[in-house]
């Protein structure tokens, strides 16, 4: 499917007339409310739970995930974005590489007042050895099945709970001192009340049969040059002349500096004004966002 730029445009006119703007601001309104959704989204998993996306890298996936992620990621203040190999089916790619496991979760309610080492030994047992029998019977060696525990830890009374993983040999201090560092690094604080495993969750897993080791190393000749330059359009209204690259012929560590556009076989990577992108040794683009052009 080819795009055509005319169409498109044409499309937008009723837009733009309506706002009495060009189409192309029309077009990049419809980005800031696209923009927009894909922010909201970013607050519910960041600042709803604590964290501070300053301190965290963006991963751009998909095919047009890219084209947004460097003005996402100025908006949250945010210095590095990494579109990594294989980005625009990295779904699936996640599926392919996955470990196969089972996982069962089931009510504990065991106080800390209460605690027992061994009861929890005991039931994480009893439903690891339950979550190994289809992934032996898929073909899974038993030997190199991995055993995975965690709970749901709440203050007595708390409407909400916090996962904490559960180590062997499931000592009383230990899962103390973990769920309170859980519990301050979300909400801000921790207290020495008591508290309670309300759901215990285990997971069993093995680790995946396919290679991808050698995926897509097929030497290709690298070059620096664009494969075209066009006038594209970036906030603020600026009309910029844009080289075009091509992802899979770019030398490793080459750095390029935006405005660019950086394209493969099913994706758009969009290097805003401002920012520098490159390749690193495991094909993984990254991008240092800095700020927006004035």
């Amino acid at each position: 499917m080819r795009l055509d730029i005319d169409k498109a445009a044409k499309a937008f006119e009723p837009l733009a007339a309506a706002f009495g703007t060009t189409i192309n601001d029309a077009a990049l309104g419809v980005r800031r409310v696209a923009n927009s959704n894909m922010a909201r989204a970013m607050r519910r998993v960041t600042v709803e739970h604590g964290v501070d996306a300053r301190s965290c890298a963006l991963l751009a996936f998909g095919g047009a995930g890219p084209m947004h992620a460097v003005s996402l990621a100025r908006e949250f203040d945010i210095r590095r974005v990494i579109v990594p190999r294989f980005s625009s089916a990295f779904s699936a790619f996640g599926c392919m590489t996955a470990d196969m496991s089972y996982a069962e979760q089931r009510p504990i309610h065991m106080n800390s007042r209460a605690w027992s080492a061994q009861r929890l030994a005991d039931a994480i047992a009893r439903i690891a050895e339950r979550l190994k029998e289809p992934l032996v019977s898929a073909g899974c060696d038993r030997r190199s099945l991995r055993v995975e525990a965690a709970g749901l830890f709440r203050y007595t009374g708390q409407s909400d709970a916090v996962e904490v993983a559960l180590v062997a040999p499931y000592d009383l201090q230990v899962a103390d001192a973990d769920f309170k560092a859980v519990h301050e690094r979300l909400y801000g604080f921790a207290t020495d009340e008591a508290w309670e495993i309300d759901t215990l969750r285990v997971t069993v897993s093995a680790p995946p049969k396919q290679d991808v080791s050698a995926l897509g190393t097929d030497a290709v000749e690298t070059t620096t040059v664009p494969t075209k330059v066009r006038k594209c359009w970036f906030e603020g209204s600026l009309e910029l002349d844009t080289p075009h690259f091509d992802r899979d012929r770019l030398p490793r560590d080459y750095r390029i500096s935006g405005p660019a556009i950086v394209e493969d076989a099913w994706s758009t990577i969009v290097i805003d004004p401002g920012a520098d992108a490159w390749i690193d040794e495991f094909a993984h683009l990254h991008i240092d966002v800095k700020a927006a052009q004035k």
